[in-house]
C-alpha cells in the first residue's frame, strides 16, 4: 500500500496531468489549422446567398478519370484541359471529349500546357525529371533533370524565356532558362542553367507551392503558405520584390496551416484564390486587397462547410479573362465558373 505522501505526490501529478491537458485543449481551440476543423462550419460561415460574384455555368463530371492534376488551355480555338492520374494524361475539352492521351510511367506531380494555341505544348514533372511534350503528336520535346535528388515538384508555370518550378521538398523555385519560343529540338540539356530563388523565404507545412506567371509576363507569384501571403519574384532575384495576405479569420485573410493552397491571377491582374480546409474561392484586387467571395462550399455542392482535407484547384486562360476552372478532387468535377 502507497504511504500518505505517495498519495500525495500522485494527486499532485494528476492535477498537473489534467490542467496542461486543459490549457493544450484551450490553444488548439484558438488556432487555424487542422486542428480546428470541428469549427470551420462556424468561423467560415458565408456570407449570404446574394453575396457571391460567381455562376457555375457548367459542371464537368469526370467520373473515371480520377484526376489529381490539371492545367487548362487553348488548341486550335478551343478550350482544353489536361488531367493527369496514375496512369494518363489526358486532354479534353469542355464537354469531357478526349481529345488526345498519354501514357505514363510515373504519375507527375505537376503539369502545365503552354502555347502556342496552334501547336501546343505540355510541361510535367515527376520527382526531379521535368519534361516537355508536343500534344500533337505525342512527342518528347526535351527532358532535363532538377538538381534534387528528391525533388517534390508541386507547380510549374513558364514565360518565354524560362520554366519555373516549386520544388515543396527543397523550398525553392527552380528557375530553368529555357527559351520556349525556339523549337527547342537542338537545344542543349547540358547548356541549360538552373537557379533556386527564395531558398530562405518560404514556410511550407505542407507539399500546397503553387506559382503562376504575373500578368507582365516576367514575374511570377508564389504562394507562401505557411506565411499566409503571395510573394512575387523577378528573374534571377532570390527574395521576393513584393508580397500581399496575412493570416485571418476575416475575409481578407487566410486561416489553416498553408494557405492559400491553389491561386491563379486572371488577364486583368485580379487574383483567385482557394484554401485548404475552407471552400471558399475569394477575389483580391493587383494589389491584395480583398475584394468580394467568389463561391463557397454551396456550389461545389457540399453542405458541410469542412468535410475532408481536399480543396479546389484554380485555373484560369487570358482568353476567357472573366472565367476561372475549378477541380474538385472530391466530386471529381471541374466548375467552370462566370465572374460577374
Amino acid at each position: 500500500m502507497p504511504d500518505q505522501n505517495q498519495k500525495h505526490k500522485l494527486l499532485i501529478l494528476l492535477t498537473i496531468v489534467i490542467a496542461l491537458g486543459a490549457a493544450i485543449f484551450v490553444v488548439i481551440r484558438q488556432m487555424p489549422g487542422k486542428f480546428q476543423s470541428f469549427e470551420y462550419e462556424k468561423v467560415f460561415d458565408s456570407p449570404a446567398q446574394d453575396a457571391r460574384i460567381g455562376k457555375v455555368t457548367k459542371r464537368i463530371t469526370l467520373e473515371g478519370f480520377h484526376p489529381h492534376q490539371f492545367s487548362v488551355g487553348q488548341w486550335q480555338a478551343q478550350t482544353v484541359i489536361a488531367l493527369s492520374n496514375r496512369s494518363a494524361i489526358h486532354i479534353i475539352d469542355t464537354d469531357c471529349k478526349i481529345i488526345t492521351s498519354i501514357t505514363i510511367d510515373t504519375e507527375p506531380t505537376a503539369i502545365k500546357m503552354i502555347g502556342p494555341a496552334e501547336s501546343p505544348r505540355l510541361i510535367t514533372a515527376a520527382n526531379n525529371k521535368l519534361q516537355i511534350i508536343g500534344l500533337e503528336k505525342n512527342d518528347l520535346i526535351f527532358s532535363l533533370d532538377i538538381p534534387n535528388d528528391k525533388a517534390l515538384i508541386s507547380s510549374i508555370t513558364a514565360n518565354d524565356n524560362y520554366i519555373y518550378a516549386a520544388d515543396a521538398q527543397a523550398k525553392c523555385i527552380w528557375q530553368i532558362n529555357l527559351p520556349l519560343n525556339e523549337e527547342l529540338k537542338d537545344y542543349d540539356p547540358d547548356g541549360t542553367t538552373i537557379c533556386p530563388l527564395g531558398t530562405k523565404q518560404f514556410v511550407l507545412p505542407s507539399a500546397h507551392f503553387e506559382i503562376k506567371t504575373a500578368i507582365n509576363g516576367t514575374d511570377i507569384w508564389a504562394a507562401n503558405t505557411g506565411n499566409h501571403r503571395l510573394d512575387k519574384y523577378s528573374p534571377d532575384i532570390a527574395e521576393p520584390t513584393d508580397s500581399w495576405g496575412h493570416p485571418s479569420f476575416q475575409p481578407d485573410g487566410f486561416a489553416g496551416c498553408c494557405n492559400p493552397a491553389s491561386f491563379t491571377i486572371l488577364a486583368d491582374g485580379k487574383f483567385v484564390t482557394a484554401e485548404k480546409g475552407n471552400v471558399q474561392v475569394k477575389l483580391f484586387s493587383e494589389s491584395g486587397r480583398y475584394m468580394s467571395l467568389i463561391v463557397d462550399r454551396r456550389d461545389f455542392l457540399r453542405p458541410e462547410a469542412f468535410k475532408t482535407m481536399i480543396f479546389p484547384m484554380v485555373d484560369s486562360i487570358p482568353s476567357e479573362p472573366d472565367s476561372i476552372y475549378i477541380l474538385d478532387t472530391t466530386t471529381e468535377s471541374i466548375l467552370v465558373v462566370d465572374i460577374q
